[in-house]
């Protein structure tokens, strides 16, 4: 066969061409997720320094994670901001989808202006909150301190209040993003199942957990899923929110360190301490207890998710 009746032959178009197409898009996933993820996985087996080179080590590097005081407390405010801004940020976008899930004049007008942060520059967002949670001249103090005769907390400064501080914005940067799918989700229960409970007898309260409740249980899922993975990997706004720049200490982290999660460890090892393989390690830490995570969900949904 020629190779001009090859190149027009059925074969080469359904065998061929689909690959060539999608080669670009392949080398990019091999070259720029697949590669770095081998090599940051070798660089956590070695010492590595970018201007010195590596050294093989082995385990070295998870066993100096088991005794790190500094690692252990950061995996302690990672789990604790999980646990807190997991259940408050999938329960928030729930009742926020279900109060514009209306069909009421202007709703459209609420749907986007809550999804608004969402499409906002985290940097920009991040540093306007910075100034008006400064206890000095910030605007929520003193509209706490002038309506309501309140002192208001150093909210970013104070070991107590940090984490929970990042995790209340952290939910309402977000919640537009969980509330666009809790939406759809909602309006693909049928109003005859509904109507019919109600026939029954039952109020809009059992309506909702017998009926809307378990029906949408497969966009639930999804979100507890993508909400944990986000939560684990929270840095931008801890970063700008608790940076020298923003006066809290001189590293990201907080006051006492009480808002320094994996990821900013991860990146203060490698890109200020110059420890790569160190920090490699801490990556690969957080990848596999994302991993058994989302492992332990998948294998729970089958009891309350109803597809």
């Amino acid at each position: 066969m020629k190779y001009s009746d090859l190149i027009r032959s059925k074969q080469f178009e359904r065998y061929v061409i689909p690959y060539l197409f999608l080669l670009p898009i392949l080398l990019g996933l091999i070259f720029f997720r697949l590669g770095p993820v081998i090599w940051s996985f070798i660089l956590s087996f070695q010492r590595y320094n970018p201007i010195k080179g590596g050294t093989w080590i082995g385990l070295a590097n998870y066993k100096e994670l088991i005794g790190d005081k500094d690692f252990i407390q950061t995996f302690g405010n990672t789990v604790r901001f999980t646990l807190m801004y997991v259940p408050l940020g999938v329960v928030a976008s729930l009742v926020l989808a279900l109060l514009v899930n209306n069909r009421l004049k202007g709703v459209v007008l609420f749907r986007s202006f809550y999804f608004l942060p969402v499409i906002s520059a985290v940097a920009a967002t991040g540093a306007v909150w910075a100034w008006l949670l400064n206890p000095l001249y910030g605007l929520v103090n003193y509209l706490l301190d002038t309506w309501f005769n309140l002192k208001g907390p150093e909210w970013l400064g104070n070991p107590d209040t940090a984490l929970g501080t990042i995790v209340m914005l952290n939910v309402w940067l977000t919640i537009g993003y969980n509330m666009v799918i809790f939406l759809a989700g909602l309006q693909g229960v049928p109003r005859e199942l509904k109507e019919a409970a109600i026939v029954d007898g039952a109020n809009k309260i059992k309506t909702f957990f017998r009926v809307t409740l378990p029906l949408i249980s497969p966009t639930t899922f999804f979100i507890i899923i993508i909400t944990v993975i986000r939560s684990f990997q929270i840095f931008d706004l801890v970063y700008i929110l608790t940076s020298p720049a923003a006066g809290e200490g001189s590293v990201p982290g907080g006051p006492a360190g009480s808002t320094n999660v994996i990821s900013i460890s991860v990146f203060l090892n490698a890109f200020k301490y110059y420890r790569m393989g160190f920090a490699a390690s801490q990556a690969y830490i957080l990848f596999i207890l994302v991993a058994i995570i989302t492992f332990i969900n998948f294998q729970g949904q089958k009891k309350w998710v109803h597809y």
